[in-house]
């Protein structure tokens, strides 16, 4: 069934509006409303960003990363709308990814400083 830009499937919600958060700045939500939207999407997938290019080496390249946590999240977005625990949101799927992303910037930072000290503790025992 179609309402506006909200669709409602066998119980569950689908919002298929993304930046739906862009009503954060007109005033229509709270800011805990907003923290916890942001957080709630944001910190879950932060840390698959860290674990899954340490697990699986095609997931360190950056394309690999995006594609693959963009096809877990939408899964999990769609088990949602069916099982209707839940909704599908789009701006879920974006912010989950942005969190996955951010924990991929950390592990690579992780990576480039580990490299460094190594490097730097290697050239180190050389001239020793």
């Amino acid at each position: 069934m179609h309402c506006g830009r909200h669709f409602v499937f066998a119980c569950a919600d689908m919002f298929c509006s993304p930046f739906y958060l862009s009503n954060l700045t007109s005033g229509m939500m709270n800011n805990s409303v907003i923290a916890r939207n942001l957080l709630g999407n944001l910190l879950p997938f932060l840390p698959m960003g860290i674990l899954l290019p340490v697990l699986f080496e095609k997931i360190k390249r950056f394309g690999w990363f995006v594609l693959t946590q963009f096809c877990v999240i939408t899964v999990f977005e769609t088990i949602q709308l069916l099982t209707t625990t839940g909704s599908f949101d789009v701006d879920d799927i974006l912010l989950n990814l942005v969190g996955a992303v951010i924990g991929w910037l950390l592990w690579l930072v992780a990576q480039r400083i580990y490299a460094g000290m190594r490097i730097r503790h290697e050239t180190k025992d050389l001239a020793a």
